[in-house]
């Protein structure tokens, strides 16, 4: 992944850290990287 990818991809998994830290709900984000598709699932154990 070049350096653009990885702040975009560190940048998203903030996202979903800050809904599920707000909701309590499961938080799916779905990111492309390189013309991939990844699924980043944070949850609240």
């Amino acid at each position: 992944m070049i350096k653009n990818e990885k702040e975009r991809v560190a940048t998203k998994a903030v996202e979903a850290m800050e809904h599920t830290a707000l909701s309590g709900i499961t938080a799916n984000q779905h990111i492309e990287v390189g013309g991939q598709i990844y699924k980043l699932t944070i949850e609240r154990l």
